[in-house]
């Protein structure tokens, strides 16, 4: 039987041009998955302290979001909130996801829906606008070079020569 060995390096190792390979894999990658698993929850919790800051409690909140860098994008939200003793209900109308879907609905009794007033309606829209560029600064933060660099390093993870991920046997 044959033994061949692989010589691998870790990113500290690798020569520089091979790095920034490894940086641009790995953002992309990062990206694909930061906006499944990580940036619907932090743009919700994000919206979430702004409307307490507004003096509601949420009862139910559900986001939607498009941050692909493409025209359309957005984030908006639809949900039901109290407010001294009164409950408002903020729905979505449409499949997109920008704050302009959003629409405000006011119930004092059962027998009567109120339109939020313009200007509440703009405060919910001015959150939907500050979570969108939350959610961007969220992505950039997490895939900018340093952030990748740090998460290489501390997984001490480790490549061959032109850059590919080698993992150990162990994780197999």
């Amino acid at each position: 039987m044959k033994k061949m060995y692989k010589e691998l390096f870790f990113f500290e190792d690798l020569e520089k041009e091979v790095q920034e390979k490894v940086i641009e894999n790995y953002k992309e990658d990062c990206r694909e998955e930061y906006e499944i698993s990580f940036l619907y929850e932090d743009i919700k919790y994000f919206i979430d302290e702004k409307i307490k800051e507004m003096g509601y409690e949420v009862i139910d909140l559900e986001v939607c979001y498009a941050l692909d860098y493409c025209q359309g994008d957005g984030v908006s939200f639809s949900g039901v909130f109290k407010k001294d003793g009164k409950e408002y209900t903020l729905e979505r109308n449409s499949s997109y996801c920008h704050e302009y879907t959003m629409r405000s609905l006011f119930y004092e009794d059962e027998e009567s829906n109120i339109f939020f007033d313009e200007k509440g309606l703009e405060k919910m829209r001015t959150i939907a606008r500050e979570a969108k560029k939350y959610g961007y600064d969220s992505i950039e933060g997490y895939t900018s070079e340093e952030s990748i660099r740090d998460i290489i390093i501390s997984n001490e993870d480790t490549f061959t020569s032109n850059g590919k991920m080698m993992v150990p046997d162990f994780y197999m």
